[in-house]
């Protein structure tokens, strides 16, 4: 390898000089590089032995005796300075002491990795082939080059390496990384469409392959995978927004809801298209002259109560009546079709915890509580028997006479609570008692619907509430004291004894 001139050497380590640097040249060039350049200490007013390093830099330095500004570097030693964390600079020293500087970073960096890949990909050794560096004029340093070079390094050498890193990795992905081909399968034009639009539980990859794509040039090597099975999920965007009026129960009001329409026409068939109308956790797909009302959560996605609630609602209402369903947009009826009554049988738990939680919602704030169909499963059976208390379903209480007494009882004011999520729901409720009476020792209570009179919401309970929600019972208690009141504060603990008893027998 050629030696630069001694004259280009001596006047960039003068300059060097002059602003305290000290540039050392490598008593063998294996890198390709001419010199390494060490700057002066930046001030420091911590401790000694906290102090950071010297900054330094390498640098490639270029000679000419003509008024060319475009000498020439291998590719091999534009790799080592693009891929190397450290500021790397070149520099054309002119015999009249004209000095240029170029940093090997942004275009430079870009326009070299670009050069090496289409030389890696043209089988050409990149040792030698030589890239053309232009300096222009505005790249003539005029005053101090360590100072030129210093400006160029920031305050940060770990923010100058982060930045240098990400350039060297993303130069040339700007309008993507690559090409992919996925073949997929499903079982049936319908599992293809539900999936396409949403509502699919994935569809099986058959194999997979890439093509890596940088600065628009295709690499010749294809990744492939076809050893291995996988599924690919879909996500879509909407294509519109809609409005979904739904009438169910001649003595309720209709619904309307605001939802979003996805749409697929299925490429493997001559049929209508298919078009999902969203409003969750309402589902409701249409496909030619058929449709299909579904309800859908995410076992494992906490949602708030109102979605639950409206889950709840259509359940009961499928379970009820026929539902006719009316779609709008933009005021005009698109759609129309009436969902026959579910011959199926309705989940009461799920029925009745949410019509608890939502009366105790009536009572206090609950727009903090989230979660999910697993916590549900999870606070099973307390948090049922405890939302089954607030049903508006008559009650039967029985015990024996001598434990009810034979005194009148007007009403029955009890405690119920359970833990969700580790939330402490607590409610102090009354029922009137509708009727009662007597067969031998056994006494018979028939309860009619409850009235709330306090509800609680209290998030990261501790046993400490539990004891604050039998001080708040007391409290209610002492307001009914004139009144024929049963008072029962353990009524939840009295139904967990019946529950391990049931279990026994």
């Amino acid at each position: 390898m050629a030696r630069i001139p001694r004259w280009a050497e001596k006047q960039f380590s003068a300059r060097c000089s002059l602003g305290d640097a000290v540039a050392s040249r490598p008593d063998e060039d294996i890198n390709g590089w001419d010199y390494f350049v060490e700057f002066p200490h930046a001030q420091f007013g911590g401790d000694w032995e906290k102090s950071p390093p010297r900054r330094q830099a390498f640098a490639q330095i270029k000679s000419t005796i003509g008024r060319s500004r475009r000498p020439s570097v291998k590719l091999s030693n534009m790799l080592r300075a693009c891929s190397s964390p450290d500021p790397w600079f070149i520099f054309l020293i002119q015999n009249n002491g004209e000095i240029y500087g170029i940093e090997v970073l942004n275009d430079l960096l870009s326009c070299s990795l670009k050069e090496i890949r289409r030389a890696r990909l043209g089988n050409s050794k990149i040792h030698k082939v030589l890239l053309p560096i232009e300096f222009a004029l505005n790249d003539r340093i005029d005053g101090d080059v360590v100072e030129w070079m210093t400006q160029r390094l920031g305050p940060s050498a770990l923010a100058y390496a982060q930045k240098k890193r990400e350039q060297f990795e993303t130069s040339g992905y700007e309008h993507g990384y690559g090409t992919g081909k996925i073949v997929v399968s499903a079982k049936d034009e319908d599992e293809f469409a539900n999936n396409l639009i949403g509502l699919g539980k994935g569809l099986a990859v058959e194999s997979f392959t890439y093509s890596d794509d940088r600065f628009g040039l295709p690499d010749l090597k294809v990744v492939q995978n076809t050893s291995s099975t996988g599924r690919i999920f879909f996500d879509p965007f909407p294509i519109g927004s809609c409005d979904i009026k739904l009438i169910g129960p001649a003595a309720e009001p209709p619904l309307a809801l605001k939802g979003s329409v996805f749409g697929f026409p299925p490429p493997m068939a001559k049929t209508d298209e298919t078009i999902r109308f969203s409003s969750p956790p309402l589902e409701v797909v249409k496909s030619g002259l058929s449709g299909r009302f579904i309800l859908k959560n995410d076992d494992d996605v906490s949602y708030d109560l109102s979605r639950y609630a409206l889950h709840a609602k259509l359940l009961r209402w499928l379970h009820s009546t026929a539902i006719r369903l009316e779609v709008r947009s933009r005021g005009i009826p698109v759609w129309q079709t009436t969902f026959r009554q579910s011959s199926g049988k309705n989940d009461k738990t799920f029925a009745d915890i949410i019509h608890g939680l939502s009366a105790i919602g009536a009572h206090t704030d609950l727009s903090g509580l989230q979660f999910s169909i697993d916590d549900l499963r999870r606070a099973l059976p307390e948090l049922h028997e405890a939302m089954a208390l607030l049903t508006e379903s008559n009650l039967r209480l029985e015990a024996t006479a001598s434990g009810f007494g034979e005194d009148q009882i007007d009403a029955v004011m009890y405690l119920c609570f359970a833990r969700l999520r580790g939330a402490l729901l607590s409610v102090i409720a009354t029922r009137p008692v509708t009727s009662s009476s007597i067969s031998g020792d056994l006494r018979r209570l028939i309860l009619g619907r409850p009235t709330i009179r306090d509800a609680y919401f209290i998030s990261d309970a501790t046993e400490d509430d539990d004891v604050t929600m039998l001080q708040e019972f007391d409290r209610h208690a002492k307001a009914t004291a004139d009144e024929a009141v049963l008072l029962i504060p353990d009524l939840m603990e009295r139904l967990a004894v019946t529950r391990g008893e049931n279990r026994r027998t």
